[in-house]
């Protein structure tokens, strides 16, 4: 017997309401601009999401959030993870990542700039490589 579209959302409920990194990713996804995320930059966004939204609850650690990502990406057809070889950063994080400043991710902000202009506080100073998830569709999307 097929179980009927109400109990299966029911449970889709459940989930998402008894699992933060489920809620993190459902929240937080769709608002990424850079087109490849580091596993660092992620978690880091996940404690202050956290922090906010779920203040007595106990963030995962980065190697469990990591597989909790891995295990929810069949969700999200436009995120792949670079596997074990970090990517070229290349053009792939040039745009102001505005949730740096939304959500004061201090080591994320750009270290080298002084001044009060958000889009320059939200481009950080990059590495050449990470490891994290790429976007596997095409550019980066439109903040807002």
């Amino acid at each position: 017997m097929s179980e009927p579209a109400v109990c299966v959302e029911a449970l889709d409920d459940y989930r998402v309401d008894n699992d933060p990194v489920r809620q993190f990713v459902d929240t937080v996804m769709s608002s990424l601009v850079w087109n490849l995320v580091p596993w660092q930059f992620l978690y880091d966004l996940y404690g202050a999401w956290m922090s906010r939204n779920n203040p007595n609850g106990r963030a995962e650690n980065l190697r469990t959030f990591k597989r909790r990502i891995t295990e929810l990406l069949p969700t999200l057809p436009e995120w792949s993870d670079t596997g074990e070889n970090a990517m070229r950063t290349g053009d792939k994080m040039n745009d102001p990542g505005p949730l740096i400043v939304e959500y004061d991710l201090k080591n994320w902000r750009n270290q080298s700039y002084r001044g009060m202009d958000v889009n320059k506080i939200a481009t950080p100073e990059t590495k050449a490589r990470y490891r994290g998830l790429v976007r596997v569709s095409g550019g980066s999307v439109a903040a807002g």
